[in-house]
């Protein structure tokens, strides 16, 4: 399976699996660090198109590379803002709202 990207790269990869917010890309026959150079990039990873016409938009946040026996290399990407650790910051912005607001509730009731 091919890849391309919005600037026009081509990669090939071994299988692309999507997970909600989250796109893995395995590839082999790759030399890492020009993977994660082509991943980091937000503005080229911005639209993927496999070559049977699935189209991905907005995957531009890298999150890493795992590698599996056989140098097989899975790329992980997520949307912008969908991230695993934007999501857990985004949670603890709104437990701390919602405890506040219990906090305030509970000494006007105690004040009544």
């Amino acid at each position: 399976m091919k890849l391309s990207f919005k600037d026009g790269k081509e990669l090939e990869v071994q299988a692309v699996a999507l997970a909600g917010d989250c796109i893995r890309i395995s590839v082999i026959n790759q030399v890492c660090e020009n993977l994660v150079a082509l991943f980091s990039d937000e503005e080229r990873t911005a639209k993927i198109i496999t070559d049977d016409g699935k189209v991905y938009d907005g995957y531009t946040n890298y999150q890493g590379i795992s590698v599996a026996p056989a140098m097989i290399y899975t790329v992980t990407m997520y949307k912008e803002g969908k991230s695993i650790d934007q999501r857990m910051t985004e949670v603890e912005k709104r437990q701390e709202i919602a405890d506040a607001a219990l906090e305030d509730l509970i000494l006007t009731t105690l004040a009544i």
